[in-house]
Parts: C-alpha cells; structure tokens; sequence
C-alpha cells in the first residue's frame, strides 16, 4: 500500500495549485508591536544557526523580539514601521523608513570577514536604535 493510498483512505486527498495568483495577497503578515527586528530571507533553514544568535545578542535581543520571514511576504510589510529590517540575501526596490540592514547570503556571511564587517558598519550606523 502506498502512502497516497493510504491517506486516500483517511480522507487526505493530495492536490495541486493549479492557479497559485488567484490568492496572492490574501494572506497577511501580522508583526506584534514587541518584534523589534524583522528579519526578511529567502529561505528558512537559517533558524538554529549560531551566528543569528550571535547577532541577537549583540543587539540586545531575545528570540520574542525578532520575526523571520521568507522574501514572499516583502510586499505585505508596511514602508511605516517601527520595527528593524534585515534583508539577508534578498533584494527588493521596495523602501522603507527607518533602519534597514542588508547583507548577503548567510552562508557567505559567516564564512567572509569582509561581509561580517560589511553587516557590523551597517549596525554601528544605526546605533542609536540597536543601543538605547
């Protein structure tokens, strides 16, 4: 017995998104007023990386403060916001007010000195936000 067949069984019936345009836009972000940091990627497997940490507490935040979310959703945030952005590996035309962090991919990031210190002078420029 196959696994479709079994989830036939059970009442799952695998489909395909024949039209995925047709609900784009319909589902929204929604950033709580205690996320201090968004951090925009391509993908999500940078979640249990060490260097995200790193950053963390470099900036003096905990894990309830940030929000990671992947590139489809950049046209959903607001360009008013109160929160950081870090756009890791993603680039966009869209702007936004405040403090905006770029840098490149993750897996360049911790293996190039230079992109580290690229990222580390984007923050000093804004530390007046980061270091209250």
């Amino acid at each position: 017995m196959t696994i479709n067949c079994f989830l036939r069984q059970i009442g799952i019936v695998k489909y395909d998104l024949h039209r995925p345009y047709v609900l784009q836009g319909l589902f929204n972000v929604s950033i709580l007023s205690n996320i201090k940091l968004l951090i925009i990627v391509r993908y999500l497997s940078i979640l249990d990386e060490p260097l995200i940490y790193k950053c963390l507490n470099v900036l003096n935040l905990k894990k309830n403060q940030i929000m990671i979310i992947t590139s489809i959703y950049l046209d959903q945030i607001p360009e008013k916001n109160n929160f950081a952005i870090w756009l890791l590996d993603v680039n966009t035309n869209k702007s936004f007010n405040g403090v905006v962090l770029s840098s490149c991919s993750f897996h360049k990031l911790i293996n190039d000195g230079n992109e580290k210190k690229n990222l580390w002078h984007q923050i000093c420029k804004y530390d007046n936000y980061f270091f209250k």
